[in-house]
């Protein structure tokens, strides 16, 4: 399986993510994208209000669709990062889409200080498979917390 890792200055402009992500994968050969925490929506938000206004339902909200569709379109799974709301709850979310369809989700359960102000914390620790392999996701300060590795 081949792997990439994009990293880009992820903006509070999903349109502006979306098409730095297609530019990056149109230069691209991989079986798994993987993209940064938050990478459809930015990171740092003032308040709750303002992140709710970016926020969106899994996986019934525009960006898991568009995000399938490129997957779809370049033959391969990819892992983003996004807001997502729930019942008037707000997750830090990592999403896995493969060749156009929805896999599932990872919610962050280890939040720092700040995203404590913002999100609810995950309670799930799903393993996914993709192409035949086994994969489990973390997001940022998750790593600090190795019984999610255990998991």
């Amino acid at each position: 399986m081949k792997i990439a890792f994009l990293q880009y200055d992820v903006h509070h402009d999903k349109e502006r993510n979306f098409q730095l992500i297609q530019q990056h994968l149109d230069m691209l050969t991989c079986d798994l994208l993987v993209l940064p925490e938050l990478s459809l929506c930015g990171y740092l938000f003032k308040n709750q209000d303002e992140l709710a206004a970016a926020a969106e339902s899994i996986p019934a909200g525009p960006s898991v669709a568009r995000m399938a569709e490129l997957s779809r379109l370049y033959d391969c799974a990819i892992l983003f990062g996004m807001a997502e709301k729930e019942k008037g709850h707000l997750y830090n979310t990592a999403v896995l889409v493969s060749q156009g369809e929805y896999c599932g989700r990872y919610r962050k359960m280890h939040l720092s200080d700040f995203e404590k102000t913002l999100f609810e914390p995950g309670t799930e620790n799903p393993v996914f498979e993709v192409m035949g392999i086994r994969i489990g996701v973390q997001i940022c300060f998750d790593l600090w917390f190795p019984e999610v590795s255990r998991e």
